[in-house]
């Protein structure tokens, strides 16, 4: 992305595409942090495109923020952000539009208004970042050679990640915390949630398996919990099983990831 949009600058819209859970917002958000700190002269713009409405919500607080004018009195914030930001006047800016996957909301369809991607600004001096579940959605935005997508972690990357989560206490086996990492599907959302449950129930890794596999009498299972995430949108579903069923609902109906 750095190589891309700014030191190469070989392009000024990129896609950041894989399945839920696997970190896309977690990309940007440090994406976002280097640009802030390495090119200060650049404007950033974070746009949750989840649903219409999230959009125009976050354009309605930048318009407030640079205290955009409305030129036309029809002209709407999204309107009013898309022509600002294509202008010279507001200077260089990385505009990135995250968890973008709905197609018909981006793109449009037959029998729906859709076609966020009118809104998206244009300038000599801006770059978009677009995360994204879906490479059809990926590759509608820009073309194939400025898409990436975001693999998932290699087994020492994971392990890493739950072993700085969780206390070494209630981790007694790397062979079993393996065993968890892999039916986590080495998900980083899931791993992290994973450490929550265990660390706010002191309950050992192997323990943790056996209460995830479920039994009759258990009335809930930790896939099943919601955890507070300040890195997940509030109003998106939080829990283990519901990232999975996201994240691998498509693949059953062998549409493209």
């Amino acid at each position: 992305l750095q190589e891309r949009l700014f030191l190469q600058k070989t392009a000024r819209k990129v896609a950041l595409y894989g399945i839920g859970g696997i970190g896309k917002t977690q990309v940007a958000l440090h994406f976002a942090y280097w640009v802030k700190n390495n090119m200060p002269q650049y404007s950033i713009f974070w746009i949750p495109a989840f649903s219409e409405a999230s959009f125009e919500q976050a354009c309605t607080g930048i318009v407030r923020d640079i205290g955009i004018q409305r030129i036309k009195q029809d002209e709407n914030d999204m309107e009013m952000v898309r022509r600002y930001l294509s202008s010279k006047e507001a200077g260089p800016w990385l505009f990135i539009v995250d968890n973008a996957d709905d197609y018909d909301i981006l793109f449009g369809s037959d029998g729906v208004r859709g076609r966020l991607c009118k809104y998206f600004p244009a300038s000599d001096t801006g770059v978009i970042l677009l995360t994204t579940r879906f490479s059809r959605v990926a590759e509608c935005f820009t073309s194939q050679r400025d898409t990436i997508q975001l693999l998932p972690m290699e087994a020492n990357e994971a392990i890493a990640l739950f072993e700085k989560l969780v206390a070494n206490t209630l981790i007694h086996s790397r062979k079993m915390t393996e065993k968890l990492l892999e039916e986590l599907s080495w998900l980083p959302l899931a791993i992290k949630q994973a450490a929550s449950y265990i660390e706010f129930t002191n309950v050992s890794v192997s323990r943790y398996l056996d209460l995830m596999h479920g039994t009759d009498e258990d009335k809930e299972t930790p896939a099943s919990c919601h955890f507070h995430d300040d890195t997940r949108y509030p109003q998106l579903q939080n829990s283990i099983a519901q990232i999975w069923r996201i994240s691998f609902e498509k693949i059953k109906r062998s549409d493209p990831i």
